[in-house]
């Protein structure tokens, strides 16, 4: 039996209803979830996970497009 657009367990709810994030909330809980991301990618932690991203990324980047520093 397919699942039913209007259930969770559809496989695009996710698409549909995109749920609580920092992209859909606004004010004081928008802020507070920056917060807590800035916190965590800060210049310095971004850089040290450079190399493993570029590992996963490989040559994903486009044609003729230099890398980012």
């Amino acid at each position: 039996m397919a699942a039913r657009r209007d259930t969770l367990d559809w496989p695009l709810i996710g698409l549909a209803n995109p749920g609580r994030s920092m992209l859909t909330v606004d004010g004081e809980e928008h802020r507070r979830l920056r917060t807590l991301v800035a916190q965590a990618l800060t210049a310095r932690r971004v850089e040290r996970l450079r190399a493993g991203i570029e590992a996963l990324t490989g040559d994903a980047r486009p044609a003729g497009r230099a890398p980012v520093r």
